[in-house]
């Protein structure tokens, strides 16, 4: 009883956002005048500095573009081409995601356990990394071989025929 009520507790903390990670000005005001992205790309990359850059793609398929952000500075908004119908955003925030979450930090702040094989194109794109790869049904997760830092996370949207969207366009 005393696990599942931590499990419960650990999922609360981090689904109410608490990964430590806090929107910037500029991604407050994309919520605010566009809600929350269909669809998301996260990735993290250490710095000379030690400290973790953080590279976002926010995908607006109902509305046809999307929003590069670095650290949390708009840094572009372009065109995707004509909007599309979303039977299913991605059922994430952005917010939950830091670099220095391992696996199951992510399946606490999601409540998602790996799903099978995914695309090809994720593994093309790790490929010769030492990134190990976790699926599920709206999420791709990698995570550094030792599963202590997340290194990149694709939230996708379903579009109404229940086909995925690909987060960066690359399926």
């Amino acid at each position: 009883m005393l696990g599942v009520s931590l499990a419960l507790a650990l999922a609360a903390f981090y689904l109410l956002g608490s990964t430590g990670y806090e929107y910037s000005l500029d991604q407050q005001q994309a919520l605010q005048r566009h809600g929350s992205p269909d669809a998301f790309l996260i990735q993290f990359a250490r710095e000379e500095d030690g400290e973790y850059a953080r590279a976002e793609e926010w995908y607006y398929h109902r509305y046809g573009f999307l929003i590069t952000f670095l650290d949390g500075e708009a840094l572009l908004t372009e065109p995707m081409g004509a909007p599309q119908s979303v039977a299913a955003p991605a059922p994430y925030q952005p917010r939950q995601f830091s670099p220095f979450m391992g696996w199951q930090d992510v399946y606490y702040a999601t409540g998602e356990r790996p799903a099978g094989r995914g695309s090809d194109y994720y593994a093309e794109l790790f490929a010769g990394t030492d990134v190990e790869l976790y699926y599920s049904d709206q999420l791709v997760v990698g995570v550094e071989a030792s599963g202590e830092r997340l290194i990149y996370v694709a939230a996708s949207a379903l579009v109404a025929a229940d086909a995925p969207i690909a987060g960066s366009g690359g399926q």
